[in-house]
């Protein structure tokens, strides 16, 4: 049984459902190549936490955004437990199959200014940021012992210790591999 707030919602919800069902029902034209460009990628390499590799100099490449990678990598830094790198100097390259490294996600906005929006789906309405700036550095360990969840949380408080942002959230994407 639903919680007693979903029945007294019941009304506002099925006036949603009903939007919902005319939005995918109604035929519209693809939108392909209407999004602006992702922003210029490189590569990066680190160690993955979740993986050992064949030896303490290889790496794994991943792809990263260039700005997103200048902002946060100097966060991610061997006194938090974590590496990245743009340079591969005298480390070798490994390629792992299934892979998607940790991620450090930061949103931030000089200003809060919170506006009303209408989903196109059910026609409710929500608050969102008009002017947050988002940006995603992937990063790994620094010795075999580093943890994921404290190494995150050392380059977090690192992050959040930046001021001037009335809109600063940091989260993780966890690291995934899968094995075929």
């Amino acid at each position: 049984m639903g919680r007693f707030s979903d029945i007294r919602r019941a009304n506002q919800l099925a006036a949603a459902l009903t939007a919902l069902r005319q939005y995918e029902d109604t035929v519209r034209e693809p939108q392909i190549g209407s999004r602006a460009g992702q922003e210029a990628r490189q590569d990066v390499y680190l160690k993955p936490f979740g993986i050992d590799l064949g030896g303490p100099d290889e790496r794994v490449a991943v792809s990263n955004g260039v700005d997103s990678y200048a902002i946060l990598s100097p966060f991610i830094v061997a006194a938090n437990g974590a590496e990245v790198s743009n340079a591969i100097g005298a480390n070798e390259i490994t390629t792992v199959g299934g892979f998607r490294p940790a991620r450090v996600v930061w949103r931030r906005a000089v200003n809060k200014n919170l506006i009303a929006r209408r989903s196109k789906f059910t026609n409710q309405q929500y608050g969102t940021y008009s002017n947050v700036d988002r940006y995603s550095c992937a990063f790994g360990r620094n010795l075999e012992t580093d943890n994921i969840i404290d190494v995150f949380n050392a380059i977090k408080a690192d992050i959040k210790a930046q001021g001037g942002f009335e809109v600063s959230q940091v989260s993780l994407t966890r690291e995934v591999v899968r094995f075929r």
